[in-house]
């Protein structure tokens, strides 16, 4: 999901891009969704068209984080791996509701049906 959201943006943090290690993530995609929904809070606060407050995806994204805890991350690894991502996800939610890319679109609705079955799954409240 990470190489196909920074797929949108050519040039955007190579770095993020590389392969992952041999380990797979335990907490996956509970990251992911973390910083997804940080990024949706952020995303609310700046934009006007998005009727809904900041502060409802905010608790998300801390629910989220909260559950990758659980599921076995390293809170400080765990941190920078959100922060890393949050602006990757600003630029998805901005291709995908600002500018209509359809290919953002499908990215975001995948991404964001991934966190819908892992937040059902751990009954994350909101979900």
């Amino acid at each position: 999901m990470i190489r196909a959201a920074l797929a949108l943006v050519p040039g955007l943090a190579p770095g993020l891009t590389a392969p992952a290690a041999a380990q797979p993530d335990p907490a996956f995609p509970a990251p992911d969704c973390a910083a997804l929904w940080t990024a949706t809070a952020r995303f609310r606060a700046r934009h006007a068209i998005d009727p809904a407050p900041p502060e409802p995806a905010a608790a998300m994204a801390a629910a989220f984080r909260a559950a990758a805890v659980q599921m076995g991350a390293d809170p400080g690894t765990l941190d920078a791996r959100i922060a890393a991502l949050v602006p990757v996800y600003l630029v998805l939610l901005q291709r995908s509701i600002l500018d209509g890319d359809r290919a953002a679109q499908d990215q975001y609705e995948w991404l964001s049906g991934l966190c819908r079955d892992l937040a059902q799954a751990r009954g994350l409240a909101g979900h």
